[in-house]
């Protein structure tokens, strides 16, 4: 049998604009217990957004499962940190 692969876990969820907020796109990182909002850019999906984001910082997407508290993206990177900025140093 073969030993499966620890993975990291990113719930992603469009939240809708508020009377103060505009609309968002929340990564919750679920290993570490944190998470972003990003300005929702209105280009593609929330989850391609997300994709972009975590991609961006390093944090590769491995797969993709649909829940019902959200897209869940999965990813093998443990070591990277979820943030909003994108380090570029």
């Amino acid at each position: 049998m073969r030993e499966p692969k620890g993975c990291r876990g990113f719930i992603v969820r469009f939240v809708g604009q508020s009377d103060t907020k505009p609309a968002r796109v929340r990564i919750w990182d679920t290993r570490n217990n944190v998470g972003v909002y990003l300005s929702y850019n209105y280009h593609g999906t929330a989850s391609e957004q997300a994709q972009e984001h975590l991609e961006s910082l390093g944090i590769s997407v491995d797969g993709i499962m649909p829940t019902q508290a959200g897209l869940f993206l999965i990813s093998e990177n443990f070591d990277i940190k979820l943030t909003k900025a994108v380090n570029n140093g």
